[in-house]
């Protein structure tokens, strides 16, 4: 997502908005940005630029119609048809760091959060009180992390994750990891023997990376995966795999593309590869 042209564009590479509205505070929030940080200089005809721009007929289309109600409806109609079920779906999915925002979010709030994940804000919790840890079965944090999946945001992945910590369907080096600070489980990952590819001959996979929305932007993804890494090193495994439909964002955790794999629902994905002993 590009904010605007004077904004250093590569910090924003992995942004996403979502929103249910035409408006999803991209302008404003860039704006906010640029204000408190010096990125921007000049906001005059921020909108008519935008507005003018090749392909932003759509948008011009909707400036133009505000004085016909019903047309600006339609327009934005189509706007919330075009953000489908699927697309939000590959967004929460992706990997990607991603904000969603509703109704009740505030620009403070919003600009907050992309501050945090562009470096800009100083963390408001210190990285040395952060701690990864394997989790085992019928302990204490088993049941903290349990209680973390039943009230995280990845609803594709809830109940299955649930069920596996429910019944403990871990066998022999398998296991979950936890992100812990201050005693609160703020993400998590596992490692796998399979995961949702017709793929025995291919393992150990790294899966269900997730972190907190409030704690994204401090690059506990990446440690989470380097920790899942240095245990399979330790358990012999010379390789992990990581699956996903994007392309830029595991590379730079040490991983490259190996082939396009298909998951049982007959999607397409990529197949990631790190050397462990690189």
């Amino acid at each position: 997502m590009i904010f605007q042209d004077k904004v250093v564009k590569k910090y924003l590479t992995n942004v996403y908005f979502v929103t249910g509205t035409a408006c999803s505070g991209k302008t404003t929030v860039s704006r906010e940005l640029a204000k408190r940080h010096n990125l921007i200089k000049d906001f005059s005809n921020l909108i008519d630029d935008y507005r003018n721009r090749p392909g932003h007929q759509g948008f011009r289309d909707f400036i133009n119609s505000i004085s016909d109600i019903e047309n600006a409806k339609a327009v934005c109609n189509a706007v919330l048809k075009s953000l489908n079920g699927k697309v939000l779906k590959n967004i929460r999915n992706s990997g990607y760091y991603w904000i969603e925002r509703t109704h009740k979010s505030t620009v403070d709030e919003t600009v907050g959060k992309v501050e945090r994940h562009l470096g800009f804000a100083k963390n408001d919790f210190s990285m040395n009180v952060l701690e990864i840890k394997k989790v085992d079965k019928d302990t204490d944090l088993a049941d903290k992390l349990i209680y973390f999946v039943e009230n995280f945001s990845w609803e594709d992945v809830k109940e299955h994750m649930l069920g596996m910590l429910r019944a403990w369907e871990f066998t022999d080096w398998e296991t979950p990891f936890a992100a812990i600070v201050n005693g609160q489980i703020v993400g998590m990952a596992s490692i796998m023997k399979t995961d949702y590819y017709p793929l025995p001959e291919i393992y150990p996979w790294v899966s269900s990376v997730f972190v907190a929305e409030d704690y994204r932007g401090y690059r506990i993804s990446e440690k989470l995966i380097d920790f899942a890494n240095g245990y399979a090193k330790e358990n012999r495994f010379d390789r992990t795999y990581i699956p996903s439909e994007h392309t830029g964002l595991y590379e730079k955790y040490g991983y490259r593309y190996l082939k396009d794999i298909v998951n049982y629902g007959n999607g397409k994905d990529r197949l990631y590869v790190k050397e462990l002993n690189g």
